[in-house]
Parts: structure tokens; sequence; C-alpha cells
């Protein structure tokens, strides 16, 4: 359980972080793959932070 609050507070500062470059222009967009560039990873932290919380959720249910 402490692996997935160190995870998701991880995942919360980058997604800060990846934010604030792309608003404030901190750094360039760069290409990763062939369909996904650094700015995209945005959403993939927030579908990974979602698949946590339903992780914990149910973890949360098992044991009640």
């Amino acid at each position: 359980m402490k692996i997935l609050e160190v995870t998701k507070g991880i995942i919360i500062i980058l997604f800060f972080v990846l934010l604030a470059g792309a608003y404030l222009k901190l750094f360039d967009n760069r290409q990763i793959t062939k369909n996904l560039t650094l700015f995209d990873l945005r959403h993939v932290l927030v579908g990974i932070y979602i698949l946590i919380k339903l992780i914990e959720y149910g973890i949360k249910k098992r044991n009640n």
C-alpha cells in the first residue's frame, strides 16, 4: 500500500512538471515515439493514476 502512495506522489509531480513546461514554455515538446510526444505523456500519467486509484479502491473494498 505504501508503494502505491509513493507512486501516486511521483505521478502528480511529473504531471505538474509537464503541465508547467507546456504552458510556460520551459522546454520544447519532444517526439518520444512515432505517435507520442513529451506533452502527451500527461494523458498517460492520468491513466496510470486512475489505475492506481482503482487498485486502492479494490484493496479497501476487500478489507471491509
